[in-house]
Order: structure tokens, then sequence, then C-alpha cells
């Protein structure tokens, strides 16, 4: 493996683990609650991104076709995830940072926000693009994707049900159904996020030309 590719893993390592420095500073009403702070999206997809990072940078030191796997899996769960989490968050954000974050918890700031926000997706996205050539993609990706929506919508649910608030105030303006299409429309939004992404892949790295005989 190539040093930059190396490099850009371990830079990105130590840039996904800032928001962690930041969270054990201070105490939310999420992380004294059932749930702590992965009944938040953003803290789950931080952390899987970690992860998926932390997969690529022994990939680069281990050429192994099983870890290769592993880190393709995780990628085509972490783009989709982190791209949602990205356009919901500043979209909802430019609006009313309340509707987000409740008001008594302590402001990160705009780097704060960034090193949570938007640096996991830019690392994502770089990973797809650029230092995973052999991703493809396939369909039991998106079957992941709509199970893990399903997943989480229940967890926001059982979260609610054993703390009585929401782990996003503006949940708490939404009737049933609205929570319900809400959270259909992010799977749908993860899943168009993973064609997107996919399709922008195979332009990238399209599949070498069989010979004709």
């Amino acid at each position: 493996m190539s040093a930059h590719q190396t490099l850009f893993h371990a830079v990105a390592l130590t840039a996904l683990s800032y928001p962690y420095v930041i969270m054990n500073s201070f105490d939310t009403k999420a992380s004294l609650s059932f749930g702590g702070r992965m009944m938040h999206l953003t803290i789950i997809g931080l952390g899987i991104t970690w992860v998926l990072t932390a997969i690529a940078l022994v990939n680069d030191l281990v050429a192994n076709k099983a870890v290769t796997h592993l880190r393709h899996t995780v990628l085509a769960l972490a783009f989709p995830l982190e791209t949602v989490i990205t356009l919901f968050y500043w979209g909802i954000r430019s609006h009313n940072k309340n509707l987000l974050v409740n008001p008594d918890d302590p402001d990160i700031g705009l780097f704060g926000d960034c090193s949570f926000h938007l640096i996991p997706g830019m690392v994502v996205w770089l990973e797809l693009c650029c230092f995973s050539p052999a991703f493809r993609r396939q369909s039991r990706h998106l079957v992941t994707l709509m199970l893990f929506t399903i997943a989480y919508g229940a967890w926001v649910q059982l979260c609610y049900h054993m703390n009585g608030f929401w782990a996003y105030p503006f949940l708490s303006a939404l009737t049933h159904s609205y929570r319900l299409a809400f959270y259909v429309t992010c799977g749908v939004i993860a899943c168009g996020a993973y064609l997107l992404g996919a399709n922008m892949h195979t332009l990238l790295h399209p599949l070498p030309q069989k010979k004709s005989l």
C-alpha cells in the first residue's frame, strides 16, 4: 500500500478520536440516561467510521483478503450513514440548533460541531472514492441499510420509553406517524446515498474489461 494512503488513515483516525476527547470532558442529559450517548445517531455513525478507519489502517499494513472484505462491508454502511447525519444535522441546525441539542447541554462550538458532523462524512467519502478501488456495489448492502434503519428506529423508541424524552428534541414535536415517516425518509436517503456513491465509485474505478478472444 502507498505511504500517502497509510498517512491519510493515520491522520483520519486521529481526527476521529478527537470527538471522544470532547465527550469525556462533560456530561449531558443523554449521557446520564438509558442508552447514554449511543442513543444519538451521530455517535453511532462516529463509532462505525472510527472502526472503518482503524480497519483500513490495518489493511494498509497487512494485505489480507478477509480484512479487505470487512473493510468494504463496514464502508458500505458508514458512508450512507454519515451522509444522512451530515445532511440532516446541518440542514436542521441552520433552522434551529435547539431542535437537535438539549439547550442545557454545553456548547461545543463550531469546531466541535465539525468534528462530529462534518469530518466523519468527509473521511468516508474520501475512503470510498480514493482509497477503496476494489469496493463493489452489492444488493446485500442495501438490505443492511434497511435493517439498520429499522433497528435504530426501534432503539430510539426504546430509549424514549425508558427515559421519557427523545434522543433529539425535534422528535417530540412529531406524531407517531410523522416520526415513522421520518425514519423511512432517512432510510430512503441512506439507500439513495449508497447508490450515488456506488455509481460514482464505478465511474472512478471501472472494472477491467475482459479481453475478447
